[in-house]
């Protein structure tokens, strides 16, 4: 949620919430800590989300590594964090052989351990 917004919602006001799909029912651990939740849009798109929370229309789920650094947002106490997504890198069969392709795949896995913590909202 935007930091303008977070102390207005800390002091009782019903907390807006922004989904993310149509038929997806208010987070159970939004409901457990914030009863005065309610929904206030759906928006498909992370980054119109994103624009949203700036905005101050409410609170939303979003990737970590995209809200976490952004001095503007701050985490909704209670959040549960869940696993969002993977992500596989795929490479045609054709380029298997490829040693640009190669060093990329053998790259990848230590590059991502590394941004784990940012990942996973464990930075910050």
């Amino acid at each position: 949620m935007s930091r303008e917004l977070h102390p207005q919602w800390l002091a009782g006001e019903d907390l807006g919430w922004i989904g993310s799909s149509l038929t997806e029912p208010l987070p159970d651990w939004l409901l457990r800590y914030y009863g005065n939740a309610r929904r206030v849009a759906t928006i498909f798109s992370t980054t119109s989300r994103l624009a949203a929370l700036k905005a101050g229309l409410g609170a939303a789920e979003l990737p970590c590594f995209l809200a976490e650094g952004d001095a503007e947002l701050v985490r909704v106490p209670n959040a549960r964090q869940r696993l969002l997504g993977e992500i596989w890198p795929l490479a045609h069969p054709h380029s298997k052989g490829n040693r640009k392709v190669q060093a990329l795949l053998s790259f990848l896995p230590g590059a991502f351990a590394e941004l784990k913590p940012m990942f996973e909202g464990l930075e910050g």
